[in-house]
């Protein structure tokens, strides 16, 4: 005798015929709804790359891409703190890495780690922007432009401190150390103060009434608004309107700076099908319209390199380092 088969059998049936395609492919919204995100920072709050991690968590909240997002701060070791807990993360784990090209300036100047293989073991996903590296004044400071700070650093070396986010020989280190070589200062002259992110490097510039802050501009603009801070130099190819008093270093004759640049890595071991998801997200990002304007108002210059183009780009920006480092080495 044949049994009547029951509708709710047929639903149990059409679920288990379905459930696999639909909840088991890597698509933005099946994804969402079962997995978290954990995007590690290496360096503290409030600096330039927690910045931007935290605004691309609050992209893929809005757009529903990922239902929550875990932060951490792991700062230390000009990176390497961060990067080495990143590369303990199990490769089933959905994760970010969000770092600066900062990471490989320290890298090649020693500083990152006693692994020399380090950043060799992430897999970098896209180059997320370009930041335009500024030098600055307290708003209350008499130097008007960069030449009169200068000339007055060269007279009283010891009255002054350069507080950057990067450690000692990092990127905004070299950055100041670039602007002082123009006054025949060598590196051993300049006082700096190393912090692990800008917003550290902020917060003790303020208590220094003759304080020089090298830092990147988009982590600024809310300083700049608030009239915290007077820009004197800045790396741009033209004047910004938020500063339109400061010159960029080729119109001061400084003809190199080092740009910084934010980098998701995502770890090595990713199977394909998850790094096809990570892909879809940034493909997503760059055509989000709240991105492209938080983007346009804080000068972030968005650089949607991926794939086997990416290896290539952080090659030649690492040539350029090593030819910076070079040229700031003192006879």
């Amino acid at each position: 005798m044949i049994k009547k088969f029951k509708i709710k059998n047929f639903y149990k049936l059409f679920i288990c015929y379905i459930g696999y395609p639909v909840f088991g492919v890597y698509s933005l919204n099946s994804f969402a709804i079962e997995n978290n995100l954990k995007i590690i920072i290496p360096a503290e709050k409030n600096g330039g790359n927690d910045y931007i991690a935290r605004k691309i968590g609050e992209f893929l909240n809005d757009e529903k891409i990922i239902k929550k997002i875990q932060y951490e701060n792991i700062s230390g070791i000009g990176a390497s703190k961060g990067i080495e807990e990143f590369l303990k993360m199990n490769a089933n784990e959905n994760g970010f890495l969000i770092a600066s090209l900062g990471a490989h300036v320290n890298d090649l100047q020693g500083n990152l780690s006693q692994d020399k293989d380090l950043l060799k073991k992430l897999t970098p996903l896209a180059i997320i922007s370009e930041d335009y590296p500024i030098i600055a004044v307290n708003r209350s400071s008499s130097f008007k432009n960069e030449e009169e700070l200068m000339q007055e650093f060269k007279k009283n070396k010891d009255k002054f401190k350069v507080y950057g986010g990067s450690k000692e020989k990092g990127i905004d280190h070299i950055n100041f150390l670039l602007t002082a070589k123009k006054y025949d200062l060598k590196s051993s002259e300049v006082q700096y103060v190393e912090s692990n992110g800008g917003g550290k490097a902020f917060d003790k510039f303020l208590q220094d009434e003759n304080g020089i802050l090298s830092t990147s501009f988009s982590e600024n603009i809310k300083n700049i608004v608030d009239k915290k801070i007077k820009i004197l130099a800045i790396c741009s190819d033209k004047r910004l309107k938020e500063c339109p008093n400061a010159p960029t270093f080729k119109e001061l004759g400084i003809s190199n700076c080092l740009m910084n640049y934010r980098i998701i890595y995502i770890n090595s071991k990713s199977s394909p099908e998850k790094i096809k998801f990570y892909n879809n997200i940034i493909d997503k990002l760059f055509t989000n319209l709240n991105w492209l304007y938080f983007s346009k108002d804080n000068h972030i210059i968005n650089i949607n390199v991926k794939s086997k183009d990416i290896q290539n780009f952080i090659e030649q920006k690492r040539d350029n380092i090593q030819k910076i480092i070079f040229s700031l080495n003192e006879k």
